[in-house]
């Protein structure tokens, strides 16, 4: 059955936001099919070396090596086929079959909290303030871009907060809620900006603008008074009498070929998905 409330047509392939780039890139609990395949790749040659070198193969250990040899090698063959096939985490199913469900019946869930709210209206303050202790001058991107799959198609879409064409530079800028989620330090902002997924949002964007680094600045601003209340510890959001070098906590994202080709890979793996979740609700 077709669906009749759609106002607009429904892609016909999968559109990936920079934000959403880390959904793609999780990782199941097993292995792979290629890992397992280099895994034993890896084994063979490690036992082959052991058997070279050992001097009388009439022992029972050398023996045992031959046999566990033949046994890698049937395991090699058997995995070849399918050692490119990429398996896609229950997260990234669960968040592909989101997209299409949308798609198809025409509707966008919308995500609001008061930490997102005071990142989109403190956004300037914090390009200022990343300014100030750079001696920059740097302004908010408003340019969105796509990248174009081999077919043609467009497969990532994405908006980065700076883009400085000098030197092929993004920076993205992330506000803290208030002193008590701001990581002061640097193993913390690593491990946030992991956590969160930002690293992958970098390399979307990276893609973009054909950037050779990506820079997340994290900074600490006032919360505008409206998203307070009267339970909240204001004093934990009025920070600007803080040195704004102190306000600050950047984590670079350097570009990485090998796994602009595994995002490519997951991609179309993805993208086979999305279809067959489309045309099993076109089905219905």
């Amino acid at each position: 059955m077709e669906n009749k409330n759609n106002k607009s047509e429904i892609p016909d392939n999968l559109l990936v936001r920079c934000s959403s780039l880390h959904n793609l890139m999780t990782k199941g609990t097993g292995k792979s099919p290629k890992d397992k395949y280099l895994d034993a790749v890896k084994s063979l040659y490690e036992k082959e070396e052991k058997y070279r070198s050992t001097a009388n193969k009439e022992t029972k250990t050398a023996m045992k090596l031959v046999d566990t040899i033949a046994e890698l090698r049937a395991t090699i063959k058997a995995l070849k086929p399918y050692r490119n096939d990429i398996s896609l985490s229950e997260t990234c199913r669960t968040w592909i079959k989101k997209i299409a469900q949308e798609a198809f019946y025409g509707y966008k869930t919308q995500v609001n909290s008061k930490y997102c709210d005071k990142g989109n209206m403190v956004e300037d303050d914090s390009i200022e303030l990343l300014n100030s202790v750079l001696f920059t001058d740097y302004k908010k991107n408003v340019d969105r871009k796509q990248a174009h799959h081999a077919d043609g198609v467009d497969w990532l879409t994405g908006e980065c907060d700076i883009y400085s064409a000098s030197d092929r530079l993004i920076r993205d800028i992330k506000s803290s809620w208030s002193i008590e989620t701001f990581p002061a330090f640097q193993e913390d902002a690593e491990k946030k900006i992991k956590g969160a997924g930002y690293d992958w949002q970098m390399r979307g964007y990276m893609i973009l603008w054909n950037a050779s680094k990506a820079i997340i600045d994290v900074c600490l601003v006032d919360t505008p008074p409206e998203l307070l209340s009267d339970y909240d510890n204001w004093e934990l959001h009025e920070v600007e009498h803080i040195a704004p070098e102190k306000r600050i906590t950047s984590v670079v994202v350097e570009r990485s070929e090998s796994i602009e080709v595994e995002i490519m890979e997951r991609y179309n793996a993805a993208n086979k998905f999305y279809k067959e979740c489309i045309n099993q609700l076109k089905s219905k």
